[in-house]
């Protein structure tokens, strides 16, 4: 009895650490495509300027544009995979 008793509670254990290993590499790849991407993307088309304060402006429209693009990305890869994989 006590043993059955261990035998579920590790099962229980063991499911839900594989639960929440799969939430985690999901959200840090959410967090990869919603703030790591962006970054990089738009430090790939920073243009060095005379004046930082265009530099800065720049760059931040850039970033804005590419956020936009990885968020609505997200969505759209979230519905195909869970219509694939149900």
């Amino acid at each position: 009895m006590i043993s059955g008793i261990f035998g579920l509670s590790a099962l229980l254990g063991g499911l839900a650490v594989w639960v929440l290993q799969g939430w985690i590499a999901g959200l840090m790849a959410f967090l990869g495509l919603q703030f790591g991407v962006p970054v990089l993307a738009a430090l790939l088309y920073w243009k060095p300027d005379p004046d930082p304060a265009v530099a800065n402006a720049r760059f931040a429209a850039r970033l804005g544009q590419v956020r936009t693009v990885a968020f609505w990305s997200t969505i759209g890869l979230s519905i195909v995979a869970a219509l694939a994989f149900g």
